[in-house]
Order: structure tokens, then C-alpha cells, then sequence
């Protein structure tokens, strides 16, 4: 496992996490309701997974700050895949992230831990003709935009143009 030095700083990283004013949506795993999710996202994480893994009697507890920092990363990374790029989640991700690297420089100032989530995400490629993304088969535009709910909008203003023409 962790050596006591590194188990400490690992948990008070997780700390700082947990105390960051943008991180809640991080807290805990995201909701079995929410549409598509487990289908794009393979390897859910987040921080109570995170604080469960520090646990010495887990079965899966960390035995590096590497694997720490890697399912850290894992987590801004899902994050960045699933959420459109300007909603207040991805933006919120985005901050945390940059926080969370700051504070790692802060209790790791001798480390370099760049790169360690390559061999944990999930497959994503992009189509440069298209503008696609393709993650695990599932197609997102790149461009920015929000998510639209048409099917709503279209059988309100049907409702309406019905009760208008009697």
C-alpha cells in the first residue's frame, strides 16, 4: 500500500478537493438517472470512490500516489467527455482541475505526474471531415453548443396552433 507519507498526502489532497466551493457535482457518482452516462462514460469515478480507495482495508487500495492521481484525473477527464464544454459542470471540472494541479505541485513539489491516465481512458477518436467525436461509437459535435430539447418545444407549439385555428 500508500507509505504513511504519501497515504497522508494523498488524503489531504482529497480534502482540498472536498472543501473546493465548485467541486459537489464530484462528491459522489453520478446518478444512475442520468441519460447516457454509463453508456459513454466506462470508468466512472469519483471522490467519495477516491476516499473509499485511500481506506487501507480496501481491497483496492492505492498502492502508489500514481494510481491516486490517476483516478483524480480519470475523473476531470469523464468529466470533460460527458458535459458540453461551456455547461457549468464542465466549467466547474475545468476549475477544479486547476486546483487540483496546484495543490499537487504544492505537496508533491520534487513529482511529475503528467500523463498517468492514458492507459485508463476510454477510447475516443475524432473525425477531422466530420467535426465528430467518437466515444465508444457514440457521436458528439465538437462545436459548443446546448444541449436543445425539441420534441418538448415542437408538441407545445403544436397544442397551441391547434387551440388557435378552431
Amino acid at each position: 500500500g500508500l507509505s504513511i507519507g504519501d497515504q497522508r498526502k494523498c488524503e489531504k489532497l482529497t480534502l482540498h478537493l472536498y472543501c473546493y466551493p465548485l467541486s459537489l457535482p464530484f462528491h459522489e457518482p453520478v446518478s444512475p438517472l442520468a441519460r447516457h452516462y454509463y453508456q459513454i462514460i466506462k470508468r466512472p469515478m469519483d471522490l467519495s470512490t477516491v476516499r473509499v480507495k485511500l481506506q487501507k482495508k480496501n481491497p483496492l487500495h492505492y498502492y502508489t500516489p500514481e494510481e491516486f492521481i490517476s483516478d483524480i484525473q480519470l475523473m476531470f477527464l469523464n468529466c470533460a467527455k460527458f458535459n458540453y464544454p461551456d455547461s457549468e459542470v464542465a466549467q466547474a471540472g475545468r476549475s477544479l482541475e486547476t486546483y487540483f494541479d496546484e495543490k499537487l505541485q504544492d505537496i508533491y513539489p520534487d513529482k511529475s505526474f503528467t500523463g498517468t491516465t492514458q492507459e485508463y481512458s476510454d477510447y475516443e477518436e475524432i473525425d477531422n471531415e466530420t467535426g465528430t467525436v467518437t466515444i465508444n461509437g457514440f457521436n458528439w459535435p465538437t462545436e459548443e453548443k446546448e444541449p436543445v430539447k425539441p420534441k418538448k418545444r415542437r408538441r407545445h407549439c403544436a397544442n397551441h396552433s391547434h387551440k388557435d385555428h378552431k
